[in-house]
């Protein structure tokens, strides 16, 4: 091997382990956003940078968001970290209708397209990182996967039924009618996939994040959750 090719590669690794090791460097390095004109970089705030760090630490967070604050735009690059660099992590969605599932699904997907293919896992089935994917859900070739999904009125119970879910995400929580019951059906699958990605070292957590949306009704669930997470 030629010195210069051996240089590097070593140098591929020690970006590789700085982006692992650092979601902060790898996001204002590597994310880039679909924006109009064309791709730019990621360029987060301070606070939505605290934001992150806030839920690497405190695993289970509740977020009380107005609209445009990026909040959406830094969590799907958390996702597309997590995701790229955890092998068999399980990243779950839940969103308010299909539409916003599926624009959630793609910015993720997007950023992963994006990296230097030594940034991510082997070359996949369907060709860079990918094993499979689709308008609501893929798979890297390390294992990790994301689904994305809405509750259905009639049937809550099956929300993201039989996922392994390491990373949840309720998206604009307090506009979704019988989380409540959706909720319920997860919490036992969910605690079991997170205790195990803990035993692991690898991130896991649950976000919840909404605008505002009243205090009864639809938003009740999130209103209880908001509360409870001021008080403690």
């Amino acid at each position: 091997m030629k010195p210069t090719t051996k240089a590097k590669l070593e140098g591929y690794v020690e970006e590789y382990l700085k982006c692992k090791n650092d979601f902060e460097y790898y996001a204002t390095k590597y994310v880039y956003l679909e924006l109009a004109g064309g791709d730019q970089i990621y360029k987060p705030y301070k606070k939505q940078l605290e934001f992150i760090r806030t839920v690497q630490k405190e695993k289970n967070v509740v977020v009380l968001k107005t609209r445009q604050t990026g909040i959406s735009t830094t969590t799907q690059a958390y996702c597309s970290w997590l995701l790229n660099f955890y092998d068999n992590t399980v990243v779950g969605v839940i969103s308010k209708d299909g539409k916003e599932a599926t624009d959630f699904s793609r910015a993720i997907r997007s950023m992963i397209e994006k990296l230097p293919s030594f940034l991510t896992p082997k070359k996949g089935k369907e060709g860079g990182a990918f094993d499979k994917k689709s308008e609501q859900s893929f798979i890297l070739a390390n294992g990790s996967k994301l689904h994305v999904a809405t509750v259905n009125p009639m049937a809550p119970e099956k929300t993201l039924r039989g996922k392994a879910v390491t990373f949840l995400i309720i998206d604009e929580a307090a506009f979704i009618n019988k989380l409540d019951a959706a909720w319920t059906s997860l919490v036992p699958a969910l605690s079991t996939a997170q205790k195990q990605a803990r035993s692991s070292n690898v991130p896991y957590g649950t976000l919840i994040i909404s605008t505002p949306n009243k205090t009864t009704g639809m938003g009740a669930w999130y209103f209880s959750r908001y509360q409870r997470a001021l008080a403690n």
